[in-house]
């Protein structure tokens, strides 16, 4: 995607997740749908955050998992530039 070729849907993996600080190895899987300029990441992901160092809610007789299911959808616009040295050499073409 980061070269403009990718159209439709197609998958992609994202590895690493910082969460209050600190790095985890986590690989997240998400579908990446690109029409136009407008993509659309969606990903599902567990966070075992009490693993991961976090405090445990859980008190007395309410307890909660160990970990988070995460459900994630992020909407966003491509914007193009040319590389610094292209129009670097656009702008001195044109200068007088």
């Amino acid at each position: 995607m980061s070269h403009g070729y990718a159209r439709g849907e197609f998958p992609v993996a994202v590895r690493g997740v910082s969460l209050h600080g600190s790095k985890h190895d986590l690989t997240i899987s998400a579908m990446v749908r690109r029409e136009g300029n407008t993509v659309t990441i969606h990903c599902t992901f567990a966070v075992p955050f009490v693993q991961w160092g976090l405090e445990d809610p859980s008190i007395l007789m309410f307890k909660v998992a160990k970990q988070v299911m995460m459900n994630v959808t992020a909407d966003a616009r491509l914007t193009w530039t040319l590389p610094t040295s292209v129009s670097d050499r656009i702008n001195a073409a044109n200068r007088p």
